[in-house]
This record gives structure tokens, sequence and C-alpha cells, in this order.
């Protein structure tokens, strides 16, 4: 039998540094999206947890208008991911901050219903 890992990108399409981060109470996840407005970003629940992220690095047209670079090392155009996330999570509920060229999206996790569960004495 396979074994899957939720902290793979179940796509990915184009340059994307992300982080995913997990404590008690929360998923967090990182983009790096410097010179990305957030008017290029979507984020979209595409099924049952299921997180999309995507968004366009636009930086193609220096390329076009300055032949003479000598180095183009960051990353342009269209990126695209998906990640599945655990079912414990809450995705309605998530956060996104933007600061500073990094994009925190906060995912709480659902709150465990903790109750006791009566033992029945039956005679045999």
């Amino acid at each position: 039998m396979a074994s899957y890992s939720f902290y793979l990108p179940i796509v990915s399409v184009g340059e994307l540094n992300v982080d995913w981060m997990e404590n008690e109470d929360q998923h967090v996840l990182t983009l790096d999206v410097p010179g990305v407005r957030t008017s290029d970003l979507v984020i979209k629940e595409v099924a049952p947890n299921v997180l999309h992220l995507e968004g366009v690095y636009k930086d193609g047209e220096i390329l076009a208008v300055n032949p003479s670079l000598h180095a183009v090392e960051r990353p342009r155009g269209r990126f695209i991911r998906q990640y599945k996330l655990p079912d414990n999570t809450v995705l309605a509920a998530k956060k996104v901050l933007y600061e500073n060229g990094l994009l925190h999206i906060i995912v709480p996790k659902r709150k465990l219903r903790v109750r006791n569960i009566p033992i029945m004495v039956t005679r045999l």
C-alpha cells in the first residue's frame, strides 16, 4: 500500500517556496511571494479540505525591455499549488495575512470534543 503525505502538494506548477508548520491549534502555510500583488493571488477551497493557491510573478516585462540582463534568477510566471489538509482542519475559518513578501495562511484545527463513553454491563 502506498503511503501518502499530507505535506506534499497534490498539484504543483511553477516556482513557489512554501513552508508548512503545524502546532497544537493550527496549520500555518507560509509562501514566498515577493513582488506579487495580493490582487494577483487566488486562494480557494476546490474540494473538501483541498487548499488551492495560485498567482503570477509579473517581472516578465523587464526581460522584454532589457535584453542585456546578465542574470535572471527570480521566479517568473504563473504558479499553482494544491494541498490536501488533514480532516481535523477548518478551512472555512482560515485567516490570510500578507507581510513583506510573505503570505501566511492560518488554518485552525477542529476542537476535539472529549466525552465519556458509558460502559454497559451485560450478562452472558
